[in-house]
């Protein structure tokens, strides 16, 4: 299995004034975190690609990125203009995260019907398609079953294709981002989830294999995002900075995790392991 080098990731959720939402992104940025993250939640979590670009004219190095936004609240036409945008003034460092979406989450909030996994999970395949279409700068007529369009275009033509993130938590989504994404985020907490993901993913990818990046949210004892994590769970680090070091390197040398994405609580917690692996 090759591997990618481990790259670090902080998903937020707090609220915040400017001057402390800044303060996070260049702590971030210092600590030598890859990415600073948003969920796609209701109020008080600030609205993501909005935020994002605050902290990005605020950091020089700093990706920024989306973890993730649910497909259902966006039109994917829209949301490609918006995510090239947001690349461009950025200086290339946005990462466009996006999921089927949790009914649980937002929707009744925005005034969207929940429709079935079935459902959400088609709205996603046709969606992604569009979205790395565009972002490759090609232009698209689509005629799905849930978006069609008469003929869309990204002007100007985006300097880059933005790296896309697809959360997976079943084969379906598993196998979607083994054709479309470049960044796939595990959504599991179960060692023999995880196995029977990467499997999905390895049979799936083919000669993409090599290129997709496995990312994976953990935990520590103090995390505050999630449902707590039973002990011996492989998303759970415990111990000292070293003894978390060396339980990441044996996950990337099993299921090929690299992307370690932390909360704010396990990140400051263990600023000393990004120190360790970033870039190794």
């Amino acid at each position: 299995m090759s591997h990618h080098p481990f790259r670090f990731g902080l998903v937020t959720v707090s609220p915040a004034d400017p001057k402390s939402w800044i303060s996070t992104a260049r702590w971030a940025q210092d600590a030598g975190f890859s990415t600073l993250l948003l969920p796609d939640l209701p109020a008080p979590v600030p609205a993501p690609l909005t935020a994002l670009a605050y902290a990005a004219a605020a950091t020089t190095t700093l990706q920024v990125g989306t973890w993730v936004l649910a497909n259902d609240f966006r039109n994917p036409f829209v949301l490609a203009r918006e995510a090239a945008t947001l690349d461009l003034v950025s200086g290339g460092r946005f990462e466009l995260g996006l999921g089927a979406g949790q009914t649980a989450v937002g929707y009744g909030e925005l005034g969207i019907a929940a429709e079935s996994g079935r459902v959400r999970f088609e709205r996603l395949a046709e969606s992604v398609g569009i979205l790395n279409a565009l972002l490759r700068g090609e232009r698209v007529e689509a005629t799905g079953t849930h978006y069609a369009n008469t003929a869309t275009t990204l002007v100007p033509t985006p300097p880059r294709k933005v790296p896309l993130l697809l959360a997976a938590g079943g084969r379906r989504a598993t196998e979607l981002a083994a054709a479309e994404a470049d960044i796939v985020a595990f959504s599991t907490f179960s060692r023999d989830q995880l196995t029977r993901q990467v499997t999905w993913l390895d049979s799936a990818a083919g000669p993409r294999l090599s290129g997709i990046e496995r990312a994976l949210r953990f935990s520590t004892p103090t995390s505050t995002i999630g449902p707590p994590m039973p002990d011996g769970a492989p998303t759970l680090l415990t111990g000292s900075p070293a003894r978390a070091a060396d339980q990441l390197r044996r996950l990337r040398d099993e299921f090929g995790i690299s992307y370690i994405v932390l909360d704010d609580d396990a990140a400051r917690e263990l600023a000393p392991v990004v120190s360790l692996l970033s870039g190794t």
